[in-house]
């Protein structure tokens, strides 16, 4: 059950933005499937290590966060249709 995942991901942190209207920096998990056509930005604290990506309605990707990385596995439907992979990860820092 291994197949290639086709998501890009990346961690975004601060954002004066957000500062400055609210005293909190953005930090964000921004997920791009080129084949779906589909972005997804999903809000993250430190507790939220874990999620599902939905396109219409239906989870199409588990991601699992955590110190090692950012771990995802496809879903077709209902069931996990591949293995659990390790992807890269680009890291923004903004100001």
């Amino acid at each position: 059950m291994s197949s290639t995942i086709d998501l890009t991901v990346t961690h975004r942190r601060g954002g004066m933005l957000l500062f400055m209207k609210k005293g909190i920096y953005q930090n964000v998990l921004l997920f791009h499937s080129p084949s779906l056509k589909r972005a997804w930005s999903v809000k993250r604290d430190d507790k939220k290590e874990k999620g599902s990506l939905k396109l219409k309605g239906k989870v199409v990707f588990n991601f699992v966060f955590d110190d090692q990385g950012i771990r995802v596995r496809s879903v077709k439907d209902g069931k996990p249709n591949s293995d659990w992979q390790y992807l890269e990860m680009e890291m923004q820092l903004c100001d």
